[in-house]
């Protein structure tokens, strides 16, 4: 009986499949949380990060382009 276990515990241990299906779930978990932290924006909703600085600098380039038509 003894042998059976271990028998079965070392196969269990050998056994890879759905291994990849694990790690690519890990990566994309990964990304989105870096892609949330660069891109996204704060629980109050302002915007932070790249999307914030992007929108601040069309904002800026807007005020500029109306404000030389005056």
């Amino acid at each position: 009986m003894e042998w059976k276990m271990k028998k079965l515990m070392t196969d269990f241990w050998k056994n890879e499949e759905g291994i990849t299906a694990i790690e690519y779930a890990m990566l994309g978990v990964a990304m989105a949380v870096g892609l949330t932290a660069i891109m996204g924006s704060s629980a109050d909703g302002a915007e932070k990060g790249f999307l914030g600085s992007l929108k601040s600098a069309f904002t800026s380039i807007a005020g500029k382009i109306s404000g030389a038509g005056s």
